[in-house]
């Protein structure tokens, strides 16, 4: 489904020697290789979402400013404005936490490394951004498009995968929640994003939901608050609070996730 070059095998060695300067890491320890190798994966994953929906938003505009409806142009249907609107802020709002990674990573990370945990959080929201992206290019294209040449129906597929690849969206969401509220995720926000007061309240819901807080749903928030102090007091900010807040009301009034 778009990606037939993915041949899926199993590879395996028999008596194969690897010299010493070949060796990854350390004999024994390839799982800390592979888990290093997919956390810089899914920060790509991340970056590349960010080209989809500019890609998106792009295609919109321009179907929207040329499309004569009754009343005049589909842009200047409210509808369209609102989605366009939304779409902007969330692109804002990823390029900023995208940018934030990668200028810790490259300074080489005055509190530590780039924890994995960001890097999820940056996949998963990232993915799920691109989804509804997509969705929205869909919905606003009509019938057109399921035209292969109006681009749409690649932009979907590609989103689509995003997904699912390096670990899908729930997997992850469950995994950051395992390690909420204390998980290098939330302190990652807090010490290098800048963001304490943020993160006290993710903390103190988290707490007082205790148990009974579903493992999706604190994840969800932890990686959505890493968004948001990315943001910090730029252009995507209020956009950014705005999905972050109801996330934390859903999640004091039992934190089942969103359908």
């Amino acid at each position: 489904m778009g990606m037939r070059a993915m041949v899926q095998n199993a590879l395996r060695f028999d008596d194969v020697f690897v010299p010493d300067t070949h060796v990854l890491g350390q004999p024994g320890a390839g799982m800390e290789v592979a888990r290093d190798a997919m956390a810089f994966a899914r920060l790509g994953i991340g970056a590349l979402c960010l080209g989809g929906m500019k890609r998106c938003a792009q295609l919109m505009l321009r179907y929207a400013s040329r499309r004569e409806v009754a009343g005049g142009r589909l842009l200047e249907h409210p509808v369209t404005l609102a989605r366009l609107d939304d779409l902007t802020g969330a692109i804002g709002a990823l390029e900023a936490l995208v940018r934030a990674l990668g200028a810790h990573d490259e300074r080489g990370g005055a509190h530590g490394g780039l924890p994995q945990e960001a890097c999820m959080a940056c996949k998963c929201v990232a993915s799920e951004l691109l989804w509804e992206a997509a969705d929205m290019l869909m919905q606003l294209l009509g019938g057109r498009g399921y035209l292969e040449p109006n681009l749409a129906p690649l932009l979907m597929r590609d989103a689509r995968v995003m997904r699912i690849l390096e670990g899908p969206t729930e997997a992850l969401y469950v995994h950051l929640g395992a390690g909420a509220p204390d998980g290098a995720c939330l302190t990652f926000a807090a010490d290098v994003l800048d963001a304490p007061d943020l993160v006290r309240q993710v903390r103190a819901a988290l707490q007082e939901a205790g148990a009974a807080c579903p493992s999706y749903a604190a994840g969800e928030l932890c990686a959505w608050t890493l968004l948001v102090a990315a943001c910090g007091d730029g252009p995507a900010a209020p956009w950014a609070r705005r999905r972050w807040s109801a996330l934390l009301a859903q999640l004091k009034q039992g934190g089942a996730p969103a359908a």
